[in-house]
């Protein structure tokens, strides 16, 4: 940031303070870690998109983080939650728990299970067609929801990317996916009645005109060209891991009833039919963008 000479460039990033004896972190007396970062001035952070200029914003941060991190000297980050965002992974252990049934949930769950199943094989061709394991392997930040994102409280500009935990290599389907999965529907993840969750096209809109405006000529064509399908897998690996949770028990996720996860869990595999239905706008969107250089402010 300073070498670009971009204003504002300590409000733009996160700067750790040190401790008295110099370390990054401090150890208190049950052996828990801790950092303390200067505070952002001027800056907040909120929950939900309430409008697209919100949406663009937030992946606009988003993108040009990762177009700010490409060339990261120093070794590779260490992987900070193996296979966070392996959707095979997560598949293989969803099997596991079913196979398992170690709360003998199953047997009541046929339909769940073969709905995962079925949408699973159908992504997962389609990754494969489209030749996901070639895409780059870049510094992204895993967990791009707009409340990790701080915002200028005047203009509104998304000016820091926080909560940097998950910060490690992968594809920049696992973030422009999150952004999608989490802003895209105004419903809750947990929605109950998902005959009333719908995409917002001028979210989508937003969203996608805003992380290739961050991202500028960093993003491949083959990544602009699978960015379509990101919100679908990132439902779907969400979804699973909701179902898998209920299956081992809740032992993963907070929950607040009885059947919180398999919500969830149904609530994000209608995201994915809803998303599918999208993915021809969003190509659109794209390709648009990509030529003729717009952005949607």
């Amino acid at each position: 940031l300073e070498s670009a000479r971009i204003p504002d460039a300590d409000r733009r990033s996160l700067r750790v303070i040190s401790t008295r004896s110099g370390s990054p972190t401090w150890l208190d007396p049950q052996g828990g870690t801790w950092r303390c970062f200067r505070f952002q001035e001027g800056t907040r952070s909120v929950d939900e998109v309430d409008r697209p200029q919100q949406a663009h914003q937030a992946a606009r941060a988003f993108g040009e983080f990762i177009r700010l991190l490409e060339r990261f000297p120093g070794p590779p980050l260490a992987e900070t939650i193996p296979h966070f965002h392996d959707l095979s992974h997560r598949f293989a252990s969803f099997e596991a728990a079913v196979s398992n049934d170690v709360c003998e949930r199953a047997s009541g769950l046929h339909p769940e299970i073969e709905h995962a199943a079925t949408v699973y094989a159908s992504l997962a061709t389609e990754l494969s067609d489209f030749g996901a394991s070639e895409l780059p392997i870049r510094i992204v930040h895993n967990d791009c929801k707009i409340n990790n994102v701080l915002l200028d409280t005047q203009t509104g500009e998304g000016m820091c990317v926080i909560d940097l935990d998950t910060v490690m290599e992968g594809t920049v389907l696992a973030d422009f996916g999150e952004l999608v999965r989490t802003s895209a529907c105004r419903s809750p993840e947990d929605e109950v009645r998902t005959e009333t969750m719908a995409v917002d096209p001028e979210l989508l809109r937003a969203l996608a005109l805003g992380f290739r405006d961050g991202a500028g000529s960093l993003l491949t064509r083959q990544e602009l060209e699978m960015l379509p399908l990101a919100g679908s897998v990132m439902a779907l690996e969400n979804g699973i891991r909701f179902l898998t949770d209920y299956l081992q028990g809740d032992t993963y996720f907070k929950i607040q009833r009885p059947t919180h996860n398999l919500d969830r869990f149904r609530a994000q595999l209608h995201l994915v039919e809803l998303l599918d239905h999208q993915r021809g706008f969003l190509r659109d969107v794209l390709r648009g963008a990509r030529a003729t250089g717009v952005s949607s402010e």
